[in-house]
């Protein structure tokens, strides 16, 4: 019998662990014939509820970042990364992770943080610490770029796509929101009006019109990355929106970040490059993002996987909005992609196995 894989489960912002295990039931529920477990944990600080999550659940809530520190800032980052890494040193070790949203944005500044400090480092191991990173593959559910950190560590982020991240925030806020549920249910994810406000990069052609607003799509079966499923964008490519965010091509120096958990730091096998040392800092371990056309953070979680080497990503968009949506084929879709990042996450522990 293969050796149970351990799942880490960080929930979305102003929700908590027992909210994301009833928010995957469905997804979880379908994987039972796999050796499994999921460990789901709360954020390390109190936090009023998500909008309109008190409709239909209860208290605690929580977040992993201060709400009085918003927007995050570097030292708010790195502080989460260490409760992280404490985490995992408590309760690890891992094989993959599943996320939703703020939970999403804390294991990809984690593991971006951890490709950028190998870079820096060049070295197989440090102090004696396994060369590895903290988590085999990922799963990121309606996550975003964390624009933050990639700008400290050498990206080139638009003014634009700035102002839309800020924008698409305050969006998915009131189209969450109790008032929305109520009034419009399912239906407030399937209006123009959650399209932020703002000009679309006009490089990239995409203007205001992005959404086919037929009701959830029934999802292929296809699950390549250039599947995109019945999104009609203008240029029906996923891959121009990507395209606006350039990553650093050289390596920065010196690295920032000299006093972050080893745990979060330890180095990850020989990157591409151009033969000089020189590549783009990306997240090399397997992922697998989903995401909805009408979800407000549609084009940050778009983003998100450009940050992640394409060859070993899969993207899939489910159709909705800015939540895990229960019908059966997409259910179904969903559990086929957890799937295929377990199967990555065995063949990396086998190699690590083998070389011990």
């Amino acid at each position: 019998m293969k050796p149970k894989l351990k799942v880490l489960c960080l929930h979305g912002r102003g929700t908590s662990g027992v909210i994301f295990k009833s928010q995957t039931a469905s997804i979880r529920s379908r994987l039972t014939d796999l050796n499994l477990s999921f460990d789901f944990v709360d954020g390390p600080y109190p936090a009023a509820p998500a909008p309109g999550i008190d409709l239909f659940y209860t208290p605690p809530y929580y977040t992993f970042y201060p709400e009085s520190a918003q927007p995050t800032t570097i030292e708010t980052i790195r502080s989460t990364q260490k409760w992280l890494a404490g985490i995992i040193a408590e309760r690890g070790p891992y094989d993959l992770v599943m996320t939703f949203s703020q939970g999403a944005s804390v294991v990809a500044e984690t593991l971006l943080m951890h490709e950028y400090d190998y870079a820096q480092s060049q070295q197989d191991s440090l102090d004696g610490e396994s060369n590895s990173p903290p988590f085999k593959a990922a799963i990121f559910i309606c996550g975003g770029a964390p624009l933050t950190l990639m700008s400290h560590i050498g990206y080139t982020i638009p003014e634009i796509t700035k102002a839309r991240d800020l924008a698409s925030r305050a969006t998915l806020a009131q189209m969450a929101s109790s008032e929305a549920i109520l009034s419009k249910g399912s239906a407030r994810w399937s209006a123009n009006s959650h399209l932020p406000n703002l000009d679309m990069n006009p490089g990239l052609g995409l203007g205001h019109s992005l959404f086919n607003l037929n009701p959830y799509p029934s999802p292929t079966s296809d699950m390549d990355d250039n599947n995109i499923n019945t999104l009609q964008l203008t240029f029906n490519k996923e891959d121009e929106i990507r395209r606006e965010i350039s990553g650093p091509h050289a390596y920065p120096s010196p690295s920032p970040t000299a006093d972050t958990n080893q745990a979060l730091t330890a180095g990850l096998p020989r990157r591409s490059s151009d033969g000089n040392g020189n590549g783009n800092v990306k997240i090399t371990i397997p992922t697998v993002h989903i995401y909805g056309e009408r979800d407000p953070r549609y084009i940050a979680g778009i983003q998100l996987s450009e940050v992640c080497e394409k060859s070993s990503r899969k993207v899939y968009n489910h159709g909705g909005g800015h939540e895990i949506p229960r019908f059966e084929a997409v259910s179904g879709a969903m559990a086929d992609l957890v799937r295929w990042a377990v199967r990555a996450a065995e063949r990396r522990r086998e190699t690590e196995d083998w070389y011990g």
